[in-house]
């Protein structure tokens, strides 16, 4: 008898395992095109999950500042300049310290004495009091340095110790204008690249639709789509990479300025630099001469000097003179009763050191303080001289890059559309279009590059040349 196939058991079970695992196939392909990616969130609630889908929003909003301002600000409200000014305060109250020692100083005073009996004698066989049980007296005395060359040293070091100061608190404002600049045109070089990044997108999709217009109709690759999504979604990478580097320099600048808002740079034309003419055989010295950490060194050279000369004052004689005036205020003895209540009297005082031996401790370390000082100040001089070569250096090369990466730029734009119009017509490949817009992209973020360069260049060499900063890089754009 021959068996029926549908009445098998084997081959039942062979056909339930295999809809069992179908089905459990399906099912699980479907929850895992159905399961949601992780995505990230930028704090403007923009979705980075899809990177094709994603677009930066806009520039997060902030008061709009031009350098100018950023300076004004910077000067008016950062910590460091107002305790640097605290500084200059503290060299001023030293200089009157030390001129009040010159001057001629005033006392008064009193004194009473109580005995613990009065004294009497036998006058003309009369007992009379000779001395009272209490006793009370008051003086004036005026005092006044005739000849105290220390003295007249520790005036002189007071004066150079002031002038440190305010070369030093001058060397830090010129310090924080620098820093301020700098950071504004890093914010600066991060928008217009943002710039960049969008113009580049906007050409990029353009493209992207003529790809698609030709692929759909037939006499385009579906590559030449593909290789423009690639381009997109790179471009897109990089704006937002842009974006966070704005949000960056932004902070920086706000920390400097000490504001709770990001301030946005506004690229004025006070922004731009005029070119130096480093062409002088002179310009190393002048600035030399004008730098004010190398005047501060060349005074602390000063200082060393005078202290060490007023360390030599100790072995020379001192001429003080006083002048005093008392009165008796109690009633004098009965002896004494024709006497004169009041008095005065003027004297001089002459102080001649013969032997102290902490004068010589103090006298050597006063040498050994004056030659590290010459040697220091020689040695700051010797490296500003190479500084100044080397930035001399870096700004000529800076300013020859800046027009080279303009050409290129030009050249670029001319070969991005020439590709373009030539994949328009059907005569260019979609490849050489790609190619012409990275090299054009390159070129623009080489050019916002060598620009920044160039403007930190340039800064850089104001600063080391000891000129003005403020009116180096703004002129006459200066905030009114």
């Amino acid at each position: 008898m021959k068996t029926q196939p549908y009445s098998n058991p084997i081959l039942w079970l062979a056909v339930g395992l295999f809809l069992l695992f179908f089905g459990s196939t399906v099912v699980f392909a479907e929850e895992t095109r159905a399961a949601p990616e992780p995505s990230l969130k930028r704090s403007g609630g923009a979705d980075l999950g899809d990177a094709s889908e994603f677009f930066p929003p806009d520039i997060q909003p902030g008061p709009e500042m031009t350098l100018s301002r950023v300076i004004e600000l910077a000067e008016k409200r950062n910590l460091s300049l107002a305790a640097i000014q605290e500084d200059l305060k503290t060299a001023e109250a030293r200089l009157q310290s030390s001129w009040s020692v010159l001057l001629p100083s005033l006392y008064g005073g009193m004194n009473y004495t109580m005995y613990d009996h009065e004294d009497r004698s036998t006058v003309n066989g009369q007992s009379v009091v000779s001395r009272s049980r209490d006793d009370l007296d008051a003086s004036l005395t005026v005092s006044l340095p005739l000849i105290s060359p220390r003295t007249w040293l520790n005036v002189s070091a007071a004066k150079t110790d002031r002038d440190i100061s305010r070369l030093t608190a001058e060397d830090t404002r010129q310090a924080l204008i620098f820093s301020v600049a700098q950071a504004f045109y890093q914010a600066l070089t991060a928008r217009s690249l943002i710039e960049v990044y969008r113009s580049q997108i906007d050409s990029i999709e353009r493209h992207l639709e003529v790809a698609s217009i030709r692929h759909r109709s037939g006499v385009g690759d579906r590559l030449d789509v593909t290789r423009a999504e690639s381009d997109l979604i790179s471009s897109r990478e990089e704006l937002i990479k842009a974006h966070f580097a704005l949000d960056d320099a932004r902070d920086a600048l706000a920390t400097l300025i000490r504001s709770g808002d990001l301030p946005l740079p506004v690229d004025d034309s006070g922004s731009d630099f005029k070119e130096i003419d480093v062409s002088s055989t002179r310009v190393v010295e002048n600035a030399v001469d004008r730098r004010p950490d190398l005047k501060v060194a060349r005074r602390g050279m000063e200082l060393a000097r005078k202290q060490n000369l007023a360390n030599w004052m100790q072995f020379v004689p001192t001429l003080n003179a006083s002048w005093q005036y008392a009165y008796q205020i109690t009633d004098p003895p009965a002896s004494q009763v024709n006497i004169d209540r009041s008095r005065w009297f003027a004297g001089l005082v002459l102080n001649v050191p013969l032997f102290d031996f902490s004068f010589f401790p103090s006298l050597g370390q006063s040498r050994s303080t004056k030659r590290k000082s010459n040697y220091n100040a020689q040695l700051a001089e010797d490296n500003a001289r190479t500084e100044i070569r080397q930035t001399m250096r870096d700004y000529e090369k800076s300013v020859l890059l800046v027009r080279t990466a303009r050409r290129k730029i030009g050249i670029a734009e001319e070969s991005l559309r020439l590709s373009e119009d030539d994949f328009e017509t059907g005569t260019g490949s979609s490849l050489s279009v790609s190619d012409s817009r990275r090299s054009l992209q390159a070129a623009q973020v080489d050019g916002a590059v060598k620009k920044l360069e160039a403007r930190l260049a340039h800064l850089k060499l104001l600063r080391v040349m000891g000129e003005d900063l403020l009116e180096g890089i703004l002129g006459d754009k200066r905030t009114r």
